[in-house]
């Protein structure tokens, strides 16, 4: 058994380039910041399967504080998930309620839909909260190109799917952030698995697992075998 993200990246490993990467991140935006990374082509779990939070690093000590389950202040969910755009716009919308998206505000709330459909209309306050949001997420894509040197770094999550309202400018900001040795070597792409990834990445986990287990059990009976 493993967690929906931990599955969703493994399946994206498979099928990023039309063959298994054995080194990816993935990140997923939502409503929060989530993802994974794989190593040797195996799940990174960390010390004891709870780690690989990567929407929870911190981008900003002196931030707005997480919007998700987390003490921390300025980490990538602060700047990069639905929350942070509902909550940028929602100020916005109620410092200038006759605005595009002070008019869309219901209950002093600006959806994420919304702030996406404002931006795409053109709309400058719109556009203007996509910029930092392109900005902070460049600066975490760099952040994990140095820390892992992935081959591929992959963006998935229902916001991915406003991505040219973004990436450009997010994959300019991390070019000039990351070690240029690495930049050079990382493939920035959408993930690709859509609605199946989570089922197709369980199928990779069994059959890697049975492939672990299968392993194992040899190992242990050639151990014997020496021990007679």
């Amino acid at each position: 058994m493993d967690c929906d993200a931990n599955c969703y990246v493994l399946a994206e490993a498979q099928i990023v380039d039309n063959q298994p990467a054995s080194e990816l991140v993935m990140l997923t935006l939502g409503t929060g910041v989530g993802g994974g990374v794989v190593i040797e082509g195996m799940t990174f779990r960390g010390n004891t399967g709870l780690g690989a939070e990567l929407g929870h690093f911190s981008i900003d000590p002196n931030g707005p504080p997480c919007p998700g389950n987390c003490p921390n202040h300025g980490c990538l969910e602060a700047y990069c998930s639905g929350q942070a755009l509902e909550r940028d716009a929602s100020q916005l919308a109620e410092d200038r309620p006759d605005s595009r998206l002070g008019k869309a505000s219901v209950d002093g709330r600006v959806t994420g839909h919304e702030v996406v459909a404002a931006a795409e209309e053109g709309d400058p306050d719109a556009l203007r909260i996509f910029e930092r949001f392109a900005k902070m997420l460049g600066v975490g894509i760099a952040g994990y190109v140095n820390v892992f040197e992935p081959a591929y770094l992959v963006l998935g999550g229902g916001l991915s799917r406003a991505s040219h309202l973004f990436l450009e400018e997010a994959e300019t900001e991390a070019a000039a952030r990351a070690l240029p040795a690495l930049w050079e070597r990382v493939t920035v792409s959408l993930a690709r698995g859509g609605a199946d990834a989570g089922v197709i990445g369980a199928g990779v986990l069994a059959a890697q697992e049975l492939d672990r287990d299968t392993e194992a059990e040899a190992r242990s009976a050639r151990t014997k075998e020496g021990a007679r």
